[in-house]
């Protein structure tokens, strides 16, 4: 009897953990795709509309400047290939977030004067797989000092916990290598949170800055 029972336990504990992995993947991105590295299915996004990383993620947004929070609003423009995401507070532009995008790619340009990269930093390149990693080289400008730099791009899904709920996102994540001259460099992590049909739902880039939303019912 003892060892039925354990086989039975085993075999309800497989179907579970194999419930759970789809259940995942299913509520990730809404379709269940060929699996990939094994039995483990992987997300892929064909084109932009899939992913649409340039949406609007909402108008309610509190951002972090050097430990100091403050509540804004974020508004998006957008022409031809470019996207910008300004984040405005009491009729002022405190941020603004510059993106290409193209059929095949979503870029990160600059962070308003204070920061640029040329070529832009690609955030998603399609066919977009939520598992994977490439590489980028070029310059990085801190207003007007341009340095040569490098990053090792990754992406993967993450659960992320906002002021507005549960978001199923793909965390982009850009390890930043910064010549800094005399042999020296600066490492620097871009994070970008990217919920499928709505958009970059936070970036951090570190004690810098960041942005998220505000809760639904927070004040103006």
């Amino acid at each position: 009897m003892r060892t039925t029972s354990v086989v039975l336990i085993s075999g309800v504990v497989g179907v579970l953990a194999g419930c759970v992995t789809k259940g995942i993947q299913t509520r990730f991105d809404g379709r269940e795709d060929p699996p990939s590295k094994g039995d483990q299915a992987v997300a892929v996004y064909k084109t932009p509309s899939e992913l649409a990383p340039d949406a609007l993620p909402y108008s309610k947004v509190r951002i972090n400047v050097a430990g100091t929070e403050v509540p804004a609003e974020l508004k998006r423009k957008a022409s031809g290939k470019e996207v910008v995401f300004e984040i405005v507070a009491k009729g002022e532009t405190l941020e603004e977030e510059h993106y290409v995008s193209t059929p095949g790619v979503f870029s990160f340009v600059s962070l308003g004067g204070s920061e640029s990269y040329d070529p832009p930093i690609p955030l998603v390149r399609y066919p977009f797989k939520v598992v994977d990693s490439w590489d980028w080289t070029g310059t990085a400008s801190l207003g007007t000092l341009a340095k040569p730099a490098t990053a090792k791009i990754t992406a993967a899904p993450e659960v992320l916990n906002l002021a507005t709920g549960v978001s199923d996102c793909v965390l982009v994540t850009a390890s930043l290598v910064v010549e800094t001259g005399g042999g020296g460099e600066s490492k620097r992590n871009l994070k970008f949170w990217i919920e499928p049909k709505r958009g970059v739902v936070k970036r951090d880039f570190g004690s810098s800055t960041s942005r998220e939303p505000r809760p639904l019912d927070s004040e103006p």
